[in-house]
């Protein structure tokens, strides 16, 4: 696990490297002439494993995002309803852990950890909080293209406005005029009155 592999990758091999928790101390102890004694002791230690477990289930979760995004001949508005429903399933993800017996049905490896270690019960819902750390930073990311859209919006009524504005005049406007006008109208849509006040 040391060496640099790809960020997909990462996620099948702590899946592997989960799936393989028993063995690797015996190999180690077996095996490596030197002292393994503080890994093995991690390799056995039930918040350890715990932590890996949760580790491999929700990379795998953004494993599969991940490939969905990727997905060739998809519009944007595809994307981000990609986006939206892994927010859903973060909240579902969430509730699971709130619970007063957490619901790890989307969570096999911490599933695994709790028939094999049914104290780790009880450490569970510390989850929740990991896990609505991950949608706030999600929410945030999808918002983006709301404010993109708002801006967008701005300036198509911007441009607009103008048409207008030329189009009451009583006298035709020089270019010079017209341009001006443009732009004073387009700094007002991205809210930067000071600029607008600048225009000469």
């Amino acid at each position: 696990m040391h060496t640099e592999i790809r960020w997909m990758s990462r996620g099948k091999c702590l899946e592997r490297f989960f799936a393989l928790r028993a063995e690797i101390p015996v190999f180690l102890e077996d095996t490596i002439q030197c002292d393994t004694n503080a890994y093995c002791a991690k390799l056995r230690n039930t918040d350890f494993l715990l932590d890996m477990a949760f580790l491999a289930d929700i990379t795998s979760h953004l494993n599969h995002l991940n490939m969905r995004l990727q997905g060739r001949c998809q519009t944007v508005s595809d994307l981000y309803a990609h986006m939206n429903a892994f927010v859903t399933k973060l909240t579902l993800f969430k509730d699971g852990f709130s619970a007063d017996r957490p619901n790890l049905a989307h969570f096999p490896s911490c599933e695994e950890m709790r028939k094999d270690a049914p104290e780790c019960e009880k450490t569970l819902p510390k989850y929740r909080a990991d896990t609505e750390t991950l949608q706030q930073q999600f929410e945030a990311l999808s918002r983006f293209p709301h404010h993109a859209a708002t801006h967008r919006q701005s300036s198509l009524t911007a441009s607009y406005a103008v048409s207008l504005e030329l189009a009451k005049a009583k006298k035709p406007l020089s270019d010079g005029e017209m341009v001006k006008s443009c732009a004073v109208q387009m700094a007002k849509a991205f809210g930067d009155d000071n600029m607008a006040k600048n225009v000469r």
